[in-house]
């Protein structure tokens, strides 16, 4: 089995409780996967960019939030 399941891939947690988001990210890290602490601006993908796709990390939240 592939321990970097998550190897690439962004991850933005929120509405978690402290403890709870550290191990969350001690899981994501160790996965490969990489923890965001600030919803990243389209124009600051850092090359990420797929003609008119852009890349956008995965938000993982304890309760339903509207945008």
């Amino acid at each position: 089995m592939n321990e970097f399941i998550f190897q690439g891939i962004e991850f933005l947690l929120t509405g978690i409780s402290s403890q709870k988001e550290r191990n969350m990210e001690a899981l994501i890290r160790n996965s490969g996967g990489v923890v965001l602490y600030d919803i990243p601006s389209p124009q600051n993908s850092g090359g990420k960019r797929n003609s008119t796709l852009y890349h956008f990390p995965i938000i993982l939240c304890m309760r339903k939030v509207c945008f």
